[in-house]
């Protein structure tokens, strides 16, 4: 009886530890399986740190050649400024051409992105800035007397470059990538960074264009 009595106990005991051994190796796996979805994989840390690195290069370098623009106006003051806003220009409609004709491997969209009113402000904002490089191309026309300079054949790329980036916004604004991923998120960055040193030569132009005037003025002002 005794023999029965220490057989059954130690079954008990064998049986109790079992759903322990179970629970335990089941919670390992759930918490294995956690950290694998929420934290991402090496080669996804990878691209975003080589696109966000891609962008704040682009954008420094942009910032550092409208500087030397400024405080070196002996050479001709913009003239590598607008070489480089070309070049960028011409790789990133080369990689919006690149995603055009993978487009059709984007399946999924995103419904609620790509407001009516976002891309109509877009399509505005577009067209504005074309009309406006128009007028650019005539004006340094007419003042370098029919001389192909940079300054004529900058309006010109800007708003091919304008045209491409106002197409691709309002037929891509909806699509979700899940294909090429590296590429796609370095050319948005890159489509970015050509945007902020855009908008940093704009801004720096209508400041010095300003500066010309109020000395002008002052110089008119005391001449008489």
């Amino acid at each position: 009886m005794a023999e029965r009595e220490e057989a059954g106990t130690a079954a008990m005991r064998s049986e109790g530890k079992l759903p322990q051994k179970l629970i335990s190796e089941n919670f390992q796996n759930e918490s294995k399986r956690e950290t694998i979805c929420q934290s991402p994989t090496t080669p996804e840390k990878s691209s975003k740190l080589l696109s966000s690195l891609l962008a704040v290069n682009v954008v420094l370098l942009g910032a550092a050649f409208i500087l030397s623009s400024i405080f070196n106006r002996a050479s001709g003051r913009g003239t590598h400024v607008l070489i480089l806003l070309m070049v960028l220009n011409g790789l990133t409609m080369g990689w919006m051409l690149f995603h055009q004709s993978t487009a059709h491997s984007v399946r999924h969209q995103d419904l609620h992105a790509g407001a009516i009113w976002l891309r109509g402000a877009v399509l505005l904002f577009g067209v504005c800035s074309i009309v406006l490089d128009i007028f650019k191309t005539g004006y340094f026309l007419q003042k370098s007397g029919g001389d192909r300079s940079v300054n004529v054949f900058y309006p010109i790329v800007e708003a091919i470059f304008i045209s491409v980036q106002t197409y691709f916004l309002w037929f891509h604004s909806k699509g979700c990538t899940h294909v090429r991923r590296n590429i796609a998120r370095c050319g948005l960055m890159l489509t970015v960074a050509t945007d902020l040193v855009l908008w940093m030569n704009a801004e720096t132009d209508d400041s010095i264009h300003l500066d010309f005037e109020i000395e002008e003025q002052t110089a008119n002002n005391g001449s008489r």
